[in-house]
């Protein structure tokens, strides 16, 4: 098939993700849709998305920009590329909606090994720039940590597929979905 999102489910990632249960969450997934939730469940490789504290409802952007709500969101952990945990209020809201759809290549994953040693040497950097299968790019205050499969980093502008962007605390990125890396200190 040439996709690669049975590269994006690995045990470290979905200790990540089980971790996560209970807290409020910014989902960034493959196909460019962006969920805000509290995340309730993790099993049999889905989890589940309730409404975030203060909502009455999942808010989902697409990739065109548009958004919309939702009772409950179940998502396939093979398709989410990064997440933002304990997110306080909806970081969604009021995006311009003038994103355009992203696309997911088909990519050659040989690279991804020396992409994620690059990150490695990174480590504790600021202005590390990394960027994923769904056209998310997330520019970092600071690269904190880096493993075999995932990333960690503090204080985040996420740049969503098309031009709008949300800042987050923190995020933690799946090296799976990782396509290019780069250092900007401007």
């Amino acid at each position: 098939m040439g996709y690669f999102f049975e590269d994006l489910c690995n045990n470290e990632w979905c200790e990540i993700l089980e971790c996560a249960c209970g807290q409020n969450v910014l989902l960034f997934t493959a196909d460019g849709f962006t969920f805000f939730g509290m995340l309730d469940r993790f099993e049999d490789g889905i989890v589940t998305l309730v409404p975030a504290s203060e909502e009455s409802e999942v808010i989902v952007t697409t990739p065109g920009g548009d958004t919309f709500n939702e009772d409950l969101s179940y998502i396939d952990i093979c398709v989410i590329v990064a997440l933002s945990k304990n997110v306080d209020d909806n970081p969604l809201d009021g995006l311009a909606q003038t994103a355009k759809p992203a696309v997911t290549p088909e990519t050659d994953r040989g690279p991804r090994c020396k992409l994620i040693h690059i990150l490695k040497r990174l480590q504790g950097e600021e202005d590390v720039i990394m960027r994923t299968i769904g056209g998310f790019q997330f520019d970092e205050g600071r690269l904190v940590r880096v493993e075999d499969c995932f990333a960690v980093a503090t204080d985040v502008e996420v740049r969503l597929p098309g031009g709008d962007s949300v800042d987050v605390n923190n995020i933690t990125i799946n090296l799976c979905a990782l396509t290019s890396v780069a250092v900007d200190d401007d």
